[in-house]
């Protein structure tokens, strides 16, 4: 949802997912405060995902698969309350995901926050059931109406418009009540599928 400026540069602020790269090409120039506030911008975003790891919980965190020292790092910070010593650790984060892709981290995390699965780590479901009714959860709130038109199509008995309130309350949530409107989802979706 990046929007171009009256002076032609992307606006990120309205995008969740900020590529830091794009806006340090943006900002960097000949002079060195250019380059100055490209590393800042840099910077900014490296302290977001710090503070977005330290606020996930221990199984999310181990769905990302994180370094060790990085994994040690984060669970250290989650422990410590806000104080200074907060933000030493904070800082000390930042430190080691500037050796790390964090770029691709950035997009797993939000990837993890949005549909609850982290690209290219698979989930290995219990059964076929589990399979099929998370590929089609990812699949209708990613896709939205074509989705759910795919879904009646398969299976006829679905009732469409109660499809489509499932599928709008996952969108609109957020946090906690987007997990509930998910299972809620999925829960509807494995009643066709068994």
């Amino acid at each position: 949802m990046a929007v171009v400026s009256h002076c032609g540069r992307l606006d990120m602020s309205n995008s969740r997912i900020v590529d830091p790269r794009l806006e340090a090409e943006a900002f960097a120039g000949d002079s060195r405060s250019d380059a100055r506030r490209a590393e800042r911008v840099k910077e900014d975003a490296l302290a977001r995902l710090a503070i977005d790891l330290c606020s996930l919980s221990a199984k999310k965190l181990g769905q990302l698969g994180l370094a060790e020292e990085i994994a040690d790092a984060v669970t250290d910070g989650r422990a410590i309350g806000p104080s200074g010593a907060k933000n030493r650790q904070l800082r000390q984060i930042r430190a080691l995901l500037r050796d790390q892709d964090w770029v691709q981290l950035r997009t797993q995390l939000d990837a993890l926050l949005e549909t609850g699965v982290v690209p290219g780590h698979g989930v290995t479901p219990a059964d076929p059931v589990s399979d099929r009714s998370l590929t089609w959860t990812l699949r209708l709130i990613g896709e939205g109406s074509s989705g759910v038109e795919a879904f009646v199509a398969e299976f006829p008995r679905a009732d469409r418009t109660h499809l489509r309130q499932l599928v709008r309350a996952v969108q609109k949530a957020v946090g906690d009540r987007r997990q509930r409107a998910e299972q809620t989802l999925t829960a509807a979706l494995r009643g066709f599928l068994r």
